[in-house]
């Protein structure tokens, strides 16, 4: 269903010529509508006429209106005479007739200036100079060939009207204000008065259109107040006239208030005939999009002047319920939270300026057994809609949190209400304190939102966001309790994760992991190929005219060209291909032309965005600049050695300045003054009195320079040993990134990472690969030898049952109770705390061959892929004794579940058996699976496409084997690894059918994306045992492609 309003205003009929002059261009206006009409039986048109229909408000000249709007419809009817037309008027201050015998009385009552807007009477004594106007609206009104004709009434400044669309299910209120009622014949701005009646809110489908003559710049300020109120409340749509001239603009708020305000040219005047234009302003209320058009009059017919972008129509939030995202929540939703340089064209950058929506991997909603993407909005949430409970999978900096922050806009347009919770900050999951904790988030996110109100209704209106579901710091009953809380209080639940997360979930949280499998979908963020880079660039070059055809050869030259200068970027090796590093690159680039040697994402690209702030701040003097930088470089360090993680407050800064100044020559200005220079620059933020760096990266550049340039060497040496100790600290991790730019890798950084990872895990330190087999076989024989226990019941049928049970109990438990819980608990944190540390260690070591590469000799290379390897088989091989432990767990939970059975359920004892042996061999299938994806991660950079090579023949590993398989694949824009694959189906160096399942499992993720040659793909389905019919390929390409 499209809804056309079609706007006319400001006709000043005066005399016949006037008539005879429009009654020319009558059809060239019904032909324009006729034009914009797609879809007659689909269509419905709403004419919106917004005063000076007439020059002095006389009787004849409304007569020749009526004649002129007649043949308009008469032009429209006769193309298409099913299309239901509606009018809508309110006069101007030409439709009054100054001359009228009751202007009188009129002028008397205008002068008091305390007149009760609200009294009939008085109204209708001011609007007596315009009753040729209301005569004239009830004669059109009987019109045959118009639905119907509606306006203000004579004794009222503001009236509401409505019609109902049927087959939308939707009521279109016309909210009518006569703004001329106390017009002069001089008007004077800001001197006019409107009053508003008590008004009842529309239901949630309304869409409410405004016409009044004058806008609000000709108003009083208490009628300023009282129209700002009412636009902000109830209506959607502002259409007004009288300014001559033509304006369209979308008003949004931070308290979701939307207008779409359009001003209108004049149709005609005698003074100025050729001036003459319209507007046309559609909404399909099925797409839920809107698009406006202006037409001028070029001396033969009406030309378009302008045509807007069909955009998403976003109808009044505030006006539904007055329910209003609070502002600081908003400023986050559109917190890009990445340093870019701004746009040429744009002071600030807002998410939804660049958000491009990222492709999304997930099970098809036709068939569960098979995958498919999903590539925008809708099909994202009609997955959600349709799953409730969602996973958000993907790397580091894969979009996970600003998909999130999109989708939070989508549920509240959608009419539900989402909020985010900060996990880390959640330390109690009893029931109460959880409503307790919601409520108050609800009392954070939205003003006007009564919280019992908001805890009483529905779940399916409220929606709860996670991000980083990694960082809570609950144990795994109490983490399952939360999500069992969550999933029962809300509609919608979800949570993000990343990959190294579901590594650490293999050795802890073995319920929480269980419940969310079988509760929660899962969704996976694809990593950045051709088709999301288009996406982004698009959506960049849109940023310095949005006006711009995305379609046209034009356009699509500068988006090749635009892409092809980033890839020469990002193809050194040095970047990972995520939203964020693309979008850090495009931005630099638009700023510096040239690419450095050393175009590194922790060195050069950071360096250089804080370099750039710093050399502002200091209006490019050297000294003012190193001052700076050295009262940064004091500040952070000094949050560091505090542990200080977040804001700090003003004295705690002020003090590092003082110190500063006393030490060294001083800074220029108060103290105060240099604190504001680093808050208007963007280098800190300020939250009252507290302050902190405004991005992270800042924090860590400038401790790892402080460590650099500002400590001797004794002292260097003690704080990089302990930053390089513990890795799995966030801020170690990344403070080490930026020192490995001036730290030598293979003197400084190699060794100290050898010392630490010799001292983790060292159980494990010889286990290999090929080792697993026989340990799991153990485990199977294991298995068996307990489940045969718990199931052997004695002769003795008189034992009571219970003593049986824990007889068998003790029997099953004897090797496990040989070390008491309290020790073993602790083992199990110690292992697990060493292995965190190995996985970020490889994390690390990674991002140095990322970014340092190019500095790095091919011995040191090998050592690093080595030491990385090693790392990954220790976890693996702790991780065999840890499931000896979920075995025997789940062994026990078996034994509770038949204490008190019927004994016909111990027949069954080889399906238990089965099932057992089932979730070791899944479990171990998914854990290698996962530790070869995350190693080949790790190493994502092809500038060691020759080590590789040379490191699989040199250690001669199954697991490697696996690992650069899956290195070469996301390596590739194009060719598959095809030959590399055969060599391992077959020949003396094949892998064992396990390994070929591993493989198998992660190569299928591979195959659907569209950057893979498909002959190639064939080739590889052909090997490890796909069917081209099943798996869909094709059908999977052309779903991806249909956006590009």
């Amino acid at each position: 269903m499209e809804l056309l309003l079609a706007h006319l205003t400001d006709i000043h009929l005066d005399t016949e010529k006037d008539f005879d002059i429009l009654l020319e261009r009558c059809e060239s206006i019904g032909n324009v509508i006729n034009k914009h009409i797609i879809n007659p039986k689909n269509t419905t048109i709403i004419f919106c006429i917004t005063g000076d229909i007439t020059f002095s408000g006389e009787k004849d000249q409304y007569n020749w209106a009526m004649l002129l709007f007649e043949e308009i419809i008469n032009t429209i009817k006769n193309r298409y005479n099913e299309v239901p037309i509606y009018f809508a008027f309110v006069p101007g201050n030409h439709d009054c007739n100054f001359n009228s015998e009751q202007s009188v009385v009129r002028d008397a009552v205008l002068k008091n200036t305390d007149i009760d807007m609200s009294e009939e009477i008085l109204i209708k004594s001011c609007t007596s100079i315009q009753d040729n106007y209301f005569k004239f609206i009830k004669e059109f009104d009987q019109l045959d060939s118009i639905i119907s004709c509606v306006s203000v009434l004579d004794n009222s400044i503001f009236t509401e009207h409505a019609f109902f669309l049927q087959k939308e299910k939707v009521s279109v209120f016309i909210d009518c204000f006569n703004t001329a009622w106390c017009s002069k014949i001089d008007e004077v701005k800001g001197h006019m008065k409107i009053f508003l009646p008590e008004y009842k809110d529309g239901s949630e489908s309304d869409i409410t259109i405004t016409l009044a003559h004058h806008d609000v710049s000709w108003f009083d300020w208490e009628s300023t107040e009282v129209w700002n109120k009412y636009a902000e409340n109830s209506t959607d749509i502002i259409l007004v006239g009288h300014d001559h001239n033509t304006d369209y603009v979308h008003k949004e708020n931070f308290n979701a208030a939307s207008n779409y305000y359009i001003k209108g040219n004049q149709l005609y005047s005698e003074q100025n005939p050729d001036q003459s234009g319209f507007n046309i302003f559609k909404v399909d209320l099925e797409s839920n999009s809107q698009i406006f058009f202006s037409y001028l009059w070029d001396g033969k017919l009406y030309k378009q002047l302008l045509k807007t972008k069909a955009e998403k129509y976003i109808r009044n939030r505030y006006k539904k319920s007055g329910i209003q995202i609070k502002k600081e929540v908003l400023e986050f939703l559109e917190n890009i939270e990445l340093d870019m340089i701004e746009s040429k064209n744009r002071q600030k950058l807002l998410l939804s300026d660049i958000y491009a929506f990222p492709l999304l991997r997930g099970a098809s909603s036709k068939n569960k057994k098979q995958e498919t993407f999903y590539k925008d909005e809708e099909g994202v949430l009609n997955f959600i809609e349709n799953k409730k409970f969602v996973l958000i999978s993907g790397e580091k900096e894969f979009g996970k949190s600003a998909l999130l922050k999109h989708l939070f806009k989508a549920f509240y347009d959608r009419d539900k209400f989402p909020i985010f919770m900060k996990i880390a900050d959640i330390n109690s999951v009893d029931g109460e304190e959880m409503n307790e904790t919601i409520s108050q988030l609800y009392k954070n996110h939205y003003n006007n939102l009564d919280d019992e109100y908001i805890m009483q209704i529905k779940p399916e209106k409220k929606v709860c966001l996670i991000d980083d579901f990694e960082e809570i710091k609950l144990q795994d009953k109490s983490i399952k309790k939360l999500l069992e809380y969550l999933t029962n209080k809300f509609g919608t639940v979800l949570i993000t994760n990343n990959l190294r997360n579901d590594i650490l979930s293999f050795l802890k949280n073995i319920e929480t992991k269980d419940f969310i499998a079988e509760k929660f979908s899962t969704l996976t963020i694809t990593e950045l190929r051709q088709y999301g880079r288009r996406k982004l660039v698009e959506k960049w070059l849109l940023l310095s005219d949005p006006d711009q055809d995305v379609n046209s050869q034009c356009f699509d030259a500068k988006r090749k060209n635009k892409l092809e200068h980033v890839q020469s970027v990002m193809r050194k090796g040095y970047f990972n291909k995520t939203p964020i590093e693309f979008l850090m690159v495009l931005s630099y680039l638009d700023s510096h032309e040239t690419i450095n040697a050393d175009f590194s994402k922790y060195s050069f690209v950071y360096e250089n965005i804080i370099t750039s702030k710093i050399s502002d701040i200091s209006h490019r003097d050297a000294n003012e600049a190193t001052m700076y930088k050295t009262v940064l470089q004091q500040f952070a360090f000094e949050m560091y050695r505090n542990d200080t993680k977040l804001y700090v407050e003003e004295s705690f800064l002020t003090r590092v300045i003082y110190n500063y100044n006393e030490e060294y020559r001083g800074t220029k200005g108060s103290v105060l003054g240099t604190v504001e220079k680093l808050v208007q620059h963007q280098i800190l933020e300020r939250k009252g009195d507290q302050y902190r760096f405004k991005y992270n990266y800042m924090y860590y550049y400038f401790t790892g320079s402080y460590i650099t340039d500002q400590m001797n060497h004794e002292k260097q040496t003690e704080i990089i040993t302990q930053i390089f100790s513990d890795l799995s600290k966030e801020i170690n991790f990344n403070i080490a990134l930026f020192l490995a730019f001036s730290l030598n890798t293979e003197y400084d950084i190699l060794p100290r990472i050898l010392k630490i990872t010799q001292g983790l895990l060292q159980k494990y330190e010889d286990f290999d690969y090929e080792d697993q087999r026989n340990l799991i076989k153990k485990l199977e024989a294991d298995i068996n030898l307990k489940l045969d226990k718990i199931f052997d019941i004695p002769e003795n049928r008189n034992m009571p049952k219970i003593q049986e049970r824990r007889a068998i109990l003790e029997d099953a438990l004897e090797e496990l109770e040989e070390e008491s819980k309290e020790e073993k608990e602790k083992i199990q944190n110690k292992y697990y705390k060493e292995f965190a540390q190995l996985l970020r260690i490889n994390e690390f070591l990674g991002e140095v061959l990322k970014n340092y590469s190019s500095k790095i000799k091919r011995e040191p290379r090998i050592n690093i892929l080595k030491l990385m390897t090693k790392s990954s088989l220790k976890s693996i091989g702790m991780l065999c004794d840890c499931t000896r432990m979920l075995i025997d767990g789940f062994i026990l939970s078996i034994d509770e579940k038949i204490k008190d059975e019927d004994e016909e359920i111990l027949k069954i004892k080889s399906s238990f058996k089965q099932q057992v042996k089932g979730l070791l061999s899944n479990f171990w299938l998914q854990f290698i699976s996962v530790n070869v994806s995350h190693l080949s991660f790790c190493l994502q950079c092809d500038r060691l496409d020759k080590e590789m090579a040379e490191y699989q023949e040199l250690i001669n590993s199954k697991f490697f084997d696996m690992v650069r398989i899956e290195y070469l694949i996301r390596i590739s824009n194009g060719p598959l690894p095809v030959k590399e694959l055969q060599n391992l189906y077959s020949g003396k160096n094949k892998l064992d059918a396990f390994s070929k399942k591993v493989l198998k499992q992660n190569i299928y993720g591979y195959l659907s994306n569209v950057q893979y040659d498909e002959r190639d793909k064939q080739t590889v389905c052909s090997i490890v045992g796909f069917k081209i019919k099943d798996m869909r390929i094709d059908e999977k390409m052309k779903e991806v492609l249909s956006n590009v």
